[in-house]
């Protein structure tokens, strides 16, 4: 639908009206499962990090992540659809890919539930 044609089970889809390489380094700094997955995968800003549509209205990118997450626990996404996003400011719904290409979806599994 959007973007690279590229398998993205793995992925995490996010809204933001930040720059994108600071909400990705929030991402890589955090405690979260896509935080996690940036550092054990060595996984960069530029070969990870696709816009899927910019300069969107809060109501326009919640509708769109709802529509790539709809339910909670999809890809690395806990919640459904988004929050937290200010009003009257644009909007970017971005996604990170969580694995470097050619690994496979059975090896990155593995990872992520090997500590869990």
């Amino acid at each position: 639908m959007f973007g690279r044609k590229r398998d993205d089970v793995d992925d995490y889809v996010g809204t933001t009206t930040q720059n994108l390489r600071t909400r990705y380094n929030q991402h890589k700094g955090g405690d979260s499962d896509v935080g996690q997955a940036i550092r054990d995968n060595d996984l960069n800003f530029e070969d990870n990090m696709e816009i899927l549509a910019d300069g969107l209205t809060k109501s326009q990118a919640y509708d769109l992540e709802k529509e790539l997450r709809p339910k909670p626990g999809m890809g690395l996404n806990k919640r459904s659809g988004g929050g937290g996003i200010p009003d009257g400011k644009p909007v970017t719904v971005y996604r990170i890919h969580t694995r470097k290409p050619g690994l496979t979806k059975r090896f990155v599994k593995w990872i992520f539930r090997i500590d869990k």
